[in-house]
């Protein structure tokens, strides 16, 4: 039997590996592109930066291969896309609110470098920016 495992070795296994994170890595890449030009996250943005992605990762096959891997990626993106809808809905917060509350956490880490003055400012910066929307209630 001839696996695919075995061919090339253990250098063939780090390539595949390396090839199958840069196509997670675009396809997020892509659904947070989506996601800030919408200014919303939806399960759309997982649909369509999967398909775009499983598309570009078959394109060598041909125009059948983008097809097919289109086809195939918007279905698995659009089941991701149902899971993290699903789990942000449990935890009642939104991706933007995640977001949000990632920037703050980075300011404290400035506030604790910079001093009291320099974060009163960004603070307020932030708070009206677009992002005020997200904020959770305190």
């Amino acid at each position: 039997m001839n696996f695919w495992f075995f061919q090339g070795g253990w250098q063939g296994e780090i390539t595949h590996i390396k090839q199958r994170e840069s196509n997670s890595e675009s396809s997020r890449f892509l659904s947070q592109i989506i996601a800030s030009y919408r200014n919303k996250t939806s399960v759309l943005e997982y649909s369509v930066a999967a398909g775009i992605t499983g598309g570009l990762a078959r394109i060598q096959l041909g125009v059948k291969g983008f097809i097919a891997g289109s086809v195939l990626g918007s279905i698995l993106g659009t089941m991701v896309g149902c899971v993290a809808y699903a789990v942000f809905k449990s935890y009642d917060v939104t991706q933007e609110q995640r977001h949000l509350l990632n920037i703050m956490s980075l300011m404290e880490v400035q506030k604790s470098i910079e001093g009291e003055h320099g974060f009163k400012q960004r603070l307020e910066e932030v708070k009206k920016s677009q992002l005020s929307k997200a904020l959770p209630a305190s």
